[in-house]
């Protein structure tokens, strides 16, 4: 959601023009994020960028979508998407709408790479994109922004995370740094089917219930 700003204004060149503020016509909880921009397409890239970077939005495996509330006061020839940024600094940009044909909010989405060798994903920013040599502005709302996965309930609910053991590392050690007791040590032990402290080898990964 967009209930908190602080997120940043960034125009590809500039004769892109535009802020950000709040706005209470929301469709999720109490505010939305409302972008108003002007711009002139004179370059290769024209577009406008929210910076999402330091939201630290990482999306570890394909969901079936990623996909946003837009509200639009009037019809634009704007491209709206979401640029994708991997670990190697890689740019993936997925295009949500190829214009903007409605009034009102509309959920708008699409897929995501599904190739597993490019993920961890960070959800890098949201773009609005004009066409080279036109010129548009206006105003958009943005909200609930999210990843969609299927639902299956024969799927476990369960999660994990991995711990990477250290040197003087112990059973009750590790149980204190994630669970905050040392009495979790049989979770530990069960999940990673080891027996003492002596099975904690330098190097070795863990899997870790949360």
């Amino acid at each position: 959601d967009f209930e908190g700003i602080g997120l940043y204004f960034m125009p590809s060149h500039k004769n892109i023009k535009g802020r950000l503020s709040k706005s209470t016509n929301s469709k999720y909880k109490k505010h939305s994020l409302k972008l108003e921009y002007n711009i002139l397409a004179v370059e290769d890239e024209n577009k406008v960028y929210i910076d999402l970077a330091d939201k630290n939005l990482v999306i570890k495996y394909p969901p079936n979508s990623l996909g946003i509330w837009v509200h639009s006061y009037s019809y634009s020839p704007v491209i709206l998407g979401l640029r994708l940024k991997g670990q190697a600094g890689e740019k993936v940009d997925l295009e949500l709408s190829k214009g903007v044909n409605w009034i009102g909010w509309k959920y708008i989405e699409a897929n995501p790479p599904e190739d597993l060798s490019i993920y961890p994903l960070q959800l890098d920013k949201i773009y609005v994109e004009l066409a080279y040599n036109r010129d548009d502005y206006g105003v958009l709302l943005f909200d609930k922004l999210e990843a969609n996965y299927p639902k299956d309930g024969k799927k476990t609910k369960e999660k994990f995370t991995f711990y990477i053991v250290e040197n003087g590392d112990t059973l009750d050690k590790i149980s204190r740094k994630f669970y905050g007791s040392g009495n979790k040590k049989n979770i530990i032990m069960k999940y990673n089917e080891i027996k003492s402290d002596r099975d904690l080898i330098e190097g070795k990964i863990l899997v870790i219930p949360r």
